[in-house]
């Protein structure tokens, strides 16, 4: 990509990859900055559709065929094998497995709201807790509804007097969210990517809320 970026600055045609990609990489930084995000692939979406454009301007500037073949064949070895190294790592750690939280939720009342820390959560919570169809329906008979890193939220959106479930997944020093949970009873499920799931009682909810 390197070398794809240095000739593509002297191409015609090719050197609004240049912009592209230093502006994206600049737009990254400044979203960062004005917000975290949790989900990296989608952070590295400005610059990241550029890269693999400049890989083929680099290649492409070998003036020898038996040159690009090598690199092509080169880079096919490394991609395969770096698969292949992934899927031991995958297989030799074991997948994830959030069916044990889904199943401990759908035992209770399908009343009781279900919270989560921010929307990764709440989609790993959602699919297995509801289905699939709560991707695309947002429903399935049970409210589970997405804090996004802010306490506050539950003022309005945990009625009082009502029992509810928080789902979080990053650790207790990381999120605000986090560190206020710390005053529920929880069930750890390791399996589940580490997600802890808080029981919310109501007759905590007032005293709670008002130290958040």
């Amino acid at each position: 990509a390197t070398w794809g970026l240095w000739n593509s600055i002297f191409r015609r045609g090719a050197r609004f990859l240049t912009i592209w990609a230093v502006g994206g990489f600049a737009a990254i930084e400044i979203l960062w900055h004005i917000h975290p995000h949790w989900d990296a692939t989608r952070r590295y979406l400005p610059a990241g559709l550029a890269i693999p454009l400049l890989v083929a301007v680099g290649i492409d500037s070998w003036n020898s065929v038996a040159g690009r073949r090598l690199i092509l064949g080169a880079a096919l070895a490394a991609i395969l094998a770096a698969d292949f190294r992934s899927l031991h790592v995958y297989f030799r750690s074991g997948r994830f497995d959030w069916r044990p939280l889904a199943r401990t939720v759908r035992a209770t009342p399908a009343t009781e709201r279900v919270f989560t820390e921010n929307q990764y959560s709440q989609i790993c919570a959602a699919f297995f807790i509801v289905g699939p169809r709560w991707l695309f329906e947002g429903g399935g008979g049970r409210a589970i509804l997405n804090l996004e890193g802010h306490v506050d939220r539950l003022v309005w959106s945990w009625p009082e007097g009502s029992h509810a479930w928080l789902v979080v997944t990053t650790t207790e020093a990381d999120e605000p969210v986090s560190r206020w949970a710390g005053r529920f009873p929880r069930q750890d499920f390791p399996s589940a990517e580490g997600a802890r799931l808080y029981r919310l009682d109501p007759s905590r909810r007032g005293a709670a809320l008002a130290g958040r």
